[in-house]
């Protein structure tokens, strides 16, 4: 028997998705090889505190194409506002671009990797900021967003899944081999 994850990601929508006890880095993999790799999305990733390498890497191992992938790295010192400006950010920004800027509506999801993380290095109104704009903006434009959510015990992680749509359960089935 194999696991086999099912992920059923509305399109449009502000959703969170707890892993249950599959680790982050596997959600985000999972959550990436689905939506790019079979629904054909482009995706803007947004990776917390560490560099999106190890993604793009693993992505890489498993053949999962990257051509629809921008990767935005933010730190402690990031400041994060769309339009996002490569001249004028502190974000490093990485993969395939439409423009020559980032904009939220050149994307059909986002996801932020990882809220509890990122507690860890800004405000929570720094985050909840963030997490209002992207709001915002994604539904003007119809843009999903997904915030891979490991705890939901802090505050941070609780603000940020009232701010959702829906909370989906990454849903795990055995198949028989």
């Amino acid at each position: 028997m194999s696991a086999r994850y099912v992920i059923n990601i509305p399109p449009g929508k502000f959703v969170a998705i707890t892993p249950g006890k599959v680790p982050i880095a596997q959600l985000n993999y999972l959550i990436l090889k689905h939506l790019v790799g079979e629904m054909k999305a482009y995706v803007l990733y947004i990776s917390v505190g560490k560099p999106h390498n190890y993604m793009s890497h693993l992505l890489a191992i498993h053949g999962v194409p990257q051509r629809g992938i921008t990767y935005v790295d933010v730190e402690k010192s990031t400041e994060l506002r769309f339009p996002l400006r490569l001249h004028d950010s502190m974000a490093r920004v990485r993969g395939f671009l439409r423009r020559d800027f980032v904009a939220v509506q050149d994307y059909e999801y986002i996801i932020i990797d990882n809220i509890d993380h990122l507690a860890h290095l800004w405000t929570p109104e720094k985050i909840t900021g963030l997490l209002r704009s992207l709001r915002e903006s994604a539904s003007q434009h119809g843009v999903g967003v997904i915030l891979p959510v490991k705890s939901t015990e802090s505050d941070v992680c609780r603000e940020a899944l009232s701010l959702c749509d829906q909370v989906i359960t990454l849903e795990v089935r055995e198949d028989e081999d």
